[in-house]
């Protein structure tokens, strides 16, 4: 089985006694390999025999390429299966009375993926080329993983003990060819407190992003929204972001536990903190001498184990591939989670740590008006030069922070990348443009410390203009 990389040429070619025109359809599908496909060709090609020559050639990346499209809204696996389909091709050959010589049949794997004009890269199991990423703490990460080769992926401490361990094995199913992998998985996530694994919701008191209302209540506490029926024996991370509707102002009011946390106004609130040795994790509001009832309603809470992640080894049939793992916070910086497609066609993921900056472009139209009344009379108030059509494009500066040299070929390949995401602080998944258009590459010999800050620009305007 070939892959197509369908971002450069692919040829298919046929040369044989005779030859005179030759025919070739192909059907691009998803679903399992040896029977998915329908028989009814997507694309039917034929072409001639050009004199004095001796083979024809069919060039089809770009007409593959139309049916793979990556949209991306933060399921990576979802990305993954639009990214990457079967193609079945019928290659047929014949000579000048039309009698078939020959009929050459294939069914290959397509990626949006490209190779460089120096040298056509291979695909291996960890579709990434850098042998280190830099993440922060228990944060939204993954790799993505090609499964032919059956993928085992070890995630290892700094004493090299396995914390975690992953395995797929060959499949013939479209869908199973791309596997995205966490590197640090929720446990549980809002939402879902009822369904998800080893966890349950205890109290009927709270209702999950429909809100709940406290009104002259020295303590009304909401007590055990849901437990691990296993324990957890190692820390957890809590992040919790809930919204407060309806505060007065009159009166104080916090969520307390496992993070107190001081309501001051309504808003969106967010804490993040470890507890240790945790088997439950409880909520408690409380509401002191409010004259209005104040309202809750939870957006996310995500629970993570707190494990050392130092280095990830991943063995398949054909080699040992070894990628270190470095948490780092972005100090008084926001860190910013960029996503983009890189040459294997797939989802990587590339924090920016240090200082970022934001800024609004604006274009307009003018003209100017008659405020001119039947009186010969005019408002100074009036506006004689008016402003229409304003359009506005916010922009955003990032830097990288120290990265190692091997980060020259990930930059270089987001920007080679088509599409590209930003996940922003409320977890939102934007599109954005990179609009930095060059980029030097450094070296620590030449530069001591690598570092590189690209500027993008939001892929829609801020103005709702969507009709």
């Amino acid at each position: 089985m070939a892959i197509i990389k369908v971002r450069s040429p692919h040829f298919l070619s046929v040369s044989i006694a005779n030859l005179a025109s030759a025919t070739l359809d192909i059907e691009i599908y998803t679903g399992d390999k040896a029977t998915g496909f329908s028989g009814t060709p997507t694309y039917s090609l034929s072409k001639q025999i050009i004199l004095n020559t001796t083979q024809i050639s069919f060039e089809i990346a770009e007409l593959i390429r139309d049916y793979l499209d990556t949209t991306f809204t933060g399921d990576y696996d979802a990305s993954a299966q639009n990214g990457c389909k079967w193609v079945r091709t019928i290659l047929t050959a014949m000579d000048g009375n039309g009698v078939q010589l020959s009929q050459a049949t294939s069914i290959d794997l397509a990626f949006d993926s490209y190779s460089y004009f120096q040298k056509n890269h291979s695909f291996k199991s960890l579709l990434m080329t850098n042998d280190e990423l830099y993440t922060t703490p228990l944060g939204d990460f993954e790799i993505q993983v090609y499964t032919e080769h059956n993928p085992n992926i070890l995630f290892l401490n700094a004493a090299g003990a396995t914390q975690r361990t992953v395995s797929y094995t060959t499949s013939t199913q479209s869908n199973a060819q791309i596997k995205s992998v966490e590197l640090f998985p929720e446990l549980c996530v809002n939402g879902n407190f009822t369904t998800d694994t080893s966890w349950t919701k205890e109290s009927a008191d709270w209702t999950i992003d429909n809100g709940a209302s406290f009104l002259n209540s020295t303590d009304l506490a909401i007590d055990r929204l849901f437990q691990s029926s296993t324990g957890l024996t190692d820390g957890v991370s809590l992040t919790i972001r809930f919204t407060v509707n309806n505060f007065s102002g009159t009166g104080s009011a916090s969520l307390r536990y496992p993070f107190s946390i001081p309501i001051s106004r309504n808003g969106v609130y967010e804490v993040t903190g470890v507890g240790e040795n945790i088997e439950r994790i409880q909520f408690q509001a409380q509401a002191n001498d409010l004259t209005d009832p104040l309202t809750f309603s939870l957006d996310n809470v995500s629970v993570k184990k707190t494990v050392d992640i130092s280095s990830i080894r991943i063995t398949d049939d054909n080699s040992i591939t070894n990628l270190k793992v470095t948490a780092q916070c972005g100090g008084k910086y926001e860190p910013f989670k960029v996503t983009f497609n890189n040459k294997f066609g797939v989802l990587q993921d590339l924090y920016f740590f240090k200082k970022s900056v934001e800024k609004m472009t604006t274009k307009r139209e003018r003209y100017k008006a008659n405020t001119l009344t039947s009186s010969n009379t005019y408002s100074i108030s009036s506006h004689t030069k008016r402003d229409f059509n304003i359009v506005a494009i916010e922009s955003i500066s990032l830097s990288s922070g120290f990265v190692n040299e091997s980060f020259n070929e990930v930059f270089k390949q987001m920007m080679l990348s088509e599409k590209v995401w930003i996940t922003n602080t409320t977890k939102q998944v934007l599109p954005i443009n990179i609009k930095t258009s060059n980029i030097t590459y450094k070296t620590s010999t030449n530069d001591k410390l690598v570092e590189y800050t690209i500027e993008f620009e939001n892929s829609y305007n801020v103005l709702n203009d969507i009709r």
